[in-house]
C-alpha cells in the first residue's frame, strides 16, 4: 500500500491560484459573516495556517473559514501542476496489483476533483482529506493516516507513505509507518532528513523500477 500526501507529491495545487488568493478569500468570508479579522493574519500566505489560526481565536468562525478554503483549494486545482513521474509511479504500484490512497491535509472535495482531470485521470483505492470542522487533526497529527490504514485494513508495516513536508514525516512516525520525504524545494533535504525521514528523494522518478 502506498499513501501520498496530496499537495506536493501530487500535485502543486496552487501553481496557477497562489496560496495567497485563497487566504484572501477565507478573510473576505469572516468579514462578510461580521467578524474581525485578526491584523497578523494579513501577512499569512499559507490558507492551512490560517484555518487553524481561526478555529483556535474564532472557534465559532471555523465552518465559514473551512468552506471558503474548500472552494479556494476546488478552483486552485484546475490549475494544479502535476507532480513530475507521479502518474508513472502509481501506474507501477497498480500494475504491480498494490493500491494506493491519499491522505492530505487538502479538502476531500478538491483532491477527488483533481482526480478526474483528463490529464490525471487516475482514482486512489481511497482518500482521507482535512476532517471538516477540526483542523486540528491535520498532520501532524496522526489522525489521517492511522484513520487510513484502518479503513483499508493495513498494518502500517505494509505500507509507506510519502509526503514532501515535515509535518507529513513527524505523522508517519507516530503511527510507525516507512516514510519517503520528498524534496521538491532546495531547503527540504536537510529538513526531511532532520525529521528522520526513512528515504529522501527529489524526484518522483527515483521510486521508480527501470527494470526490464
Amino acid at each position: 500500500m502506498v499513501l501520498f500526501d496530496f499537495d506536493g507529491p501530487i500535485c502543486s495545487v496552487f501553481a496557477g491560484y497562489p496560496s495567497v488568493r485563497a487566504v484572501s478569500v477565507t478573510l473576505r468570508a469572516l468579514e462578510a459573516a461580521g467578524f474581525d479579522i485578526r491584523p497578523e493574519w494579513l501577512n499569512l500566505e499559507d490558507p492551512h495556517q490560517l484555518l487553524i489560526d481561526v478555529a483556535t481565536q474564532i472557534p465559532e468562525a471555523v465552518g465559514i473559514a473551512e468552506d471558503a478554503l474548500t472552494r479556494s483549494e476546488v478552483h486552485a486545482v484546475d490549475s494544479a501542476q502535476i507532480t513530475v513521474g507521479v502518474t508513472d509511479l502509481i501506474d507501477q504500484v497498480t500494475a504491480r496489483g498494490h493500491q494506493w490512497a491519499v491522505v492530505s491535509n487538502n479538502s476531500t472535495e478538491s483532491i477527488a476533483r483533481f482526480c478526474t482531470r483528463k490529464d490525471f485521470a487516475r482514482t486512489p483505492s481511497l482518500t482521507v482529506g482535512r476532517p471538516k470542522g477540526e483542523p486540528h487533526l491535520m498532520k501532524p497529527n496522526p489522525y489521517a493516516l492511522r484513520h487510513a490504514l484502518e479503513i483499508l485494513r493495513t498494518p502500517a508495516r505494509d505500507a509507506v507513505f510519502i509526503g514532501d513536508s515535515v509535518s507529513d514525516i513527524q505523522a508517519g512516525r507516530a503511527v510507525g509507518i516507512q516514510t519517503v520525504g520528498y524534496a521538491n524545494k532546495p531547503a527540504k533535504p536537510k529538513l526531511l532528513a532532520a525529521a528522520l525521514a526513512n528515504v529522501v528523494i527529489n524526484s518522483m522518478d527515483d521510486l521508480l523500477s527501470h527494470d526490464s
